[in-house]
């Protein structure tokens, strides 16, 4: 499938990719939805990369990212256009959005988003997740 790119719909990726990963945390019910509740989009500033990335963390190298969310400077970097050859899939921006706004909700009340991997820490995630 070929998707072409629309720098025009960003701030309806923004919006669309928060209010998902709200919705993911919001149905979980319990404390956990109460806490995501009183998150606010507005505590991020989100920047739309034109390549992937070199993420530094405690000013050393980490690693090359398409997308990450940087707690310290309440940060999301996504990369606009990636194409992976090893897994022969195309992302969008649009793509990494959700997922990066998902960490931030996560850091926001107090749950771990990611394990060493880069994976969702449990199968339910994150209505199970582990606190961080």
């Amino acid at each position: 499938m070929f998707r072409t790119w629309d720098g025009t719909q960003i701030p309806n990726w923004i919006d669309d990719a928060f209010d998902a990963a709200l919705k993911k945390f919001l149905d979980c019910g319990g404390t956990l939805a109460e806490r995501a509740s009183g998150v606010s989009p507005t505590g991020v500033t989100v920047y739309i990369e034109q390549s992937i990335f070199d993420v530094y963390v405690n000013n050393s190298r980490f690693g090359t990212a398409a997308g990450v969310y940087i707690p310290d400077a309440a940060e999301i970097h996504v990369v606009n256009f990636y194409y992976s050859q090893s897994r022969g899939v195309v992302a969008l921006a649009s793509d990494y959005l959700k997922y990066e706004f998902e960490n931030y909700i996560a850091f926001q009340v107090g749950i771990q988003a990611e394990d060493s991997n880069g994976d969702r820490p449990t199968k339910n995630w994150p209505c199970d997740a582990p606190p961080r």
